[in-house]
């Protein structure tokens, strides 16, 4: 989890749009609360810059 929580906060400053295209698998039915680390580096980044912008792709992956 540090790993996603260092990219959620890699170059604060020069970035205004992160695009997350990743993630756990899932049933498309269920839902799991973010790591406390995670959790922590969104809180840092939206002190850190008022414009940041977190894009997550909503994808259905049991989908037929």
């Amino acid at each position: 989890m540090a790993d996603e929580a260092a990219a959620l906060n890699y170059k604060l400053s020069d970035i205004d749009i992160f695009s997350n295209s990743w993630g756990p698998s899932d049933n498309g039915q269920s839902f799991a609360p973010l790591p406390s680390v995670v959790n922590a580096a969104f809180k840092e980044g939206v002190e850190k810059v008022k414009t940041l912008n977190h894009v997550w792709a909503n994808l259905k992956q049991n989908s037929k």
